[in-house]
């Protein structure tokens, strides 16, 4: 089961999971709160990957990856309001050019969930200076990293990531307000159109061609009750909001309900050169009463499907339904993050196989689909789960921070190598796939 020419096989870091010490932002504040982190861990050390970055990707290369999709830490290279840090931007062009060297691509993300505390404290993403800061993060960015950069991914999740902090209070800055959480995301889009043309005029400035994109996160909604009317109207809405609103807004330029009511934003419209497509799970969908916030609909586990440890359907089908969804903007598409959180590495491997297969199936029908990401390269701090979540393909030892390559590893480096799917592998993990 061959892929194109050219298809990038790469892997996930978040800057804050993986890199240890960033003391400087939000995230750092909040999980020192008790409570805020399930297994009652902090990020600490995280992983060293900051002092051991070469090692790891030693290791990348080594799976016969040819991308990495990482994010710089704002925090570091901008500890001050207009202050930009030497020592931080001669450490983010070392782990740029480690990847380049290795031949492998680097796709780099401005912000993946993580903000500077003194732009957390002014007021954050409601700050009415949040749109103009972030343009001025991302000029700086390509001024100090487009000589090894081509791909730009501004946001990652907007939507999931207003939800989280200003509705499900389950991250910071742990609010629950729908009026709030809606500013929040209309800043997201606005920065993002900011940052599109930013990027873009500064690396004309320096003769470079860049491809500048988000990363949406995409949940499969689906009615619990199939004859249900009112579940399938939950279903939809929340399909609405977390699935088509962003995108939509984005290609159009127009803002729909109920962000604004049709507001037109020049900045906005067209403002991706390719769709990040980040999937990793279906929601079964109840209508309820007690749940406004969550559009009417709460979840309901899914007894007949393959379910984690954590509580999350494997839901394979749902990456190509939204693959097939993605293609109608007409433009290329990467799968930026697709991954599971689990100690059975075997359920790990599954996952992997079944759902690059629907990736393989998209590109023969619908989509212009260059690339697929793991999430993650690595076991690092898991955000809100701490560190009982296992969702890389490297375990590493929190005694020790040894490094160790786990079979579902070697199985996506077998994929990656022969840039594509073993037919043995799709029948071994995927018995019931035609």
């Amino acid at each position: 089961m061959r892929f194109p020419e050219g298809f990038l096989w790469g892997t996930v870091a978040a800057a804050h999971q993986v890199e240890g010490n960033n003391r400087n932002n939000d995230w750092w504040e909040w999980e020192q709160r008790k409570g805020t982190i399930r297994d009652g861990s902090v990020s600490g050390e995280a992983c060293h990957h900051y002092g051991r970055f070469e090692e790891d990707f030693e290791l990348l290369q080594s799976l016969g990856a040819n991308a990495h999709r990482l994010s710089l830490e704002w925090s570091r290279l901008e500890p001050e309001p207009g202050t930009w840090s030497k020592e931080a931007v001669e450490h983010y062009e070392k782990v740029l050019s480690s990847l380049t060297d290795k031949g492998i691509v680097p796709f780099v993300t401005l912000h993946h969930y993580t903000v500077p505390l003194w732009f957390a404290r002014r007021g954050g993403w409601e700050s009415e200076t949040a749109v103009e800061a972030f343009e001025t993060y991302a000029r700086q960015a390509v001024r100090s990293f487009g000589a090894h950069v081509r791909y730009w991914v501004t946001i990652n999740a907007p939507v999931l990531y207003a939800y989280r902090g200003w509705v499900a209070g389950i991250a910071p800055p742990g609010a629950r307000s729908r009026m709030r959480a809606l500013r929040v995301w209309r800043d997201l889009l606005k920065a993002h159109g900011r940052a599109y043309h930013a990027i873009h005029e500064e690396a004309a400035k320096l003769g470079l061609t860049v491809s500048v994109g988000l990363a949406q996160q995409f949940i499969a909604f689906d009615p619990f009750r199939k004859g249900s009317l009112l579940d399938g109207l939950a279903t939809l809405t929340r399909d609405y909001y977390f699935n088509e609103l962003t995108l939509n807004s984005l290609y159009t330029g127009i803002m729909g309900f109920p962000l604004a009511f049709n507001r037109y934003v020049p900045e906005m419209e067209g403002s991706f050169d390719f769709v990040g497509l980040n999937y990793c799970t279906r929601r079964m969908t109840r209508f309820s009463l007690s749940h406004p916030l969550d559009c009417f609909g709460r979840d309901v586990t899914n007894t007949t499907g393959l379910i984690s440890e954590l509580g999350q359907e494997i839901h394979p089908e749902g990456l190509y339904r939204f693959l097939e969804r993605a293609a109608k903007f007409a433009k290329p598409i990467y799968v930026t993050e697709n991954g599971i959180a689990t100690d059975d590495d075997g359920l790990r491997s599954r996952f992997i196989v079944s759902h690059v297969k629907q990736v393989h199936d998209a590109i023969q029908l619908s989509g212009d689909i260059r690339g697929y990401f793991y999430y993650s390269l690595m076991d690092g701090f898991e955000w809100r789960k701490g560190y009982r979540a296992k969702t890389g393909l490297i375990d590493v030892d929190r005694s020790t921070l040894e490094r160790r390559v786990k079979p579902s590893g070697r199985i996506y480096a077998r994929m990656c190598r022969e840039n594509g799917i073993p037919i043995e592998l799709v029948r071994h993990f995927c018995p019931d796939e035609p």
